[in-house]
């Protein structure tokens, strides 16, 4: 992972200690890293906590990557389907 801020990479490892405490620190939480959000780290990686704990926080899930892909298209070409489920449930939530 090239020029990966420490929040994503904490994110990819799974690290969800420290994705809280640099949450509580102020880290912007829709800040792209090497073109992608911290919420389609979370997707990609399949990392539902920490995907619960962003979104929580505010994350944006409809923003597209460098690459033009949402969290939703990196869940599902990562076959990551809990995150799927986790993000269409959250999804499903903003348009009530």
């Amino acid at each position: 992972m090239t020029n990966v801020n420490p929040f994503c990479v904490s994110i990819a490892k799974g690290d969800i200690e420290t994705v809280k405490k640099l949450i509580e620190l102020g880290t912007n939480i829709n800040e792209k890293s090497n073109g992608m959000t911290p919420a389609m780290y979370a997707a990609k990686f399949n990392r539902c906590d920490i995907l619960k704990l962003l979104i929580a926080n505010g994350a944006k899930l409809k923003v597209k990557s460098t690459k033009g892909m949402t969290a939703m298209k990196y869940a599902k070409l990562h076959k990551a389907v809990d995150a799927e489920k986790v993000l269409a449930e959250a999804l499903a939530k903003k348009k009530k």
